[in-house]
């Protein structure tokens, strides 16, 4: 049985949101919408930390969305925070209608693929992230910035990085901004000192997953 889904219908507020994942226990997919590539990020089960794994060459929403929903399957994600810039709207940018269809078409995809039903549709939030890439560069090693701005832009290994690097900013300050409200445990009830004693088991995991998306290339 196929889905037709309205984005307004399930895109959620940060409190929405929250409160809709908050007896989940799992990891949420970030995801940084790009007009090439796609960087993606994952959280620990217990949505304290959020690490990148890397990039989605596709610009084809359908093929985006079967990669993105492979990886939330197999980790069990309880939702999706897509990058979402605010600045989308500006009329000064004929380019910004076309890239905010675009993101919304990929969230609607995500939904619309049968083999991934554990996923609700409340489960999906559009995260404002105009900086998240400029954030993502500042928390690179200066020589390795250097080296890419001396190649004018063209170094694709670190835009790869900076891709997963500005994905895991997205998920990260929405992560922040859930359990600001819930410490001292997050919105999944589970404490940080508790989370932290399983990054062992989640650094693993980040590792399997990235090699994973290195063999899609």
């Amino acid at each position: 049985m196929s889905k037709v889904l309205i984005p307004s219908l399930y895109v959620l507020d940060l409190t929405s949101f929250r409160e809709q994942i908050r007896p989940l226990f799992g990891p949420l997919i970030g995801i940084d919408p790009g007009s090439r590539s796609t960087g993606v990020a994952i959280s620990d089960p217990a949505r304290w930390y959020a690490k990148g794994l890397g990039t989605i060459n596709s610009t084809r929403p359908e093929e985006l969305a079967t990669k993105i929903n492979w990886l939330a399957k197999d980790v069990r994600a309880v939702g999706f925070v897509c990058g979402y810039p605010v600045n989308l709207n500006d009329p000064r940018r004929p380019e910004s209608t076309h890239w905010k269809e675009g993101i919304l078409d990929l969230v609607t995809e995500l939904y619309r693929q049968e083999f991934y039903s554990d996923t609700s549709i409340e489960n999906c939030l559009l995260w404002h992230e105009e900086f998240s890439t400029k954030s993502a560069m500042y928390s690179m090693p200066i020589a390795k910035l250097g080296r890419y701005l001396a190649k004018g832009k063209r170094d694709r290994k670190f835009k790869e990085q900076l891709d997963a690097a500005a994905a895991e900013v997205i998920l990260q300050d929405a992560i922040d901004g859930m359990n600001t409200a819930a410490a001292p445990e997050s919105a999944s009830g589970v404490s940080k000192a508790n989370a932290q004693q399983a990054i062992p088991v989640f650094d693993r995991q980040v590792e399997r997953l990235q090699r994973r998306l290195k063999n899609w290339r």
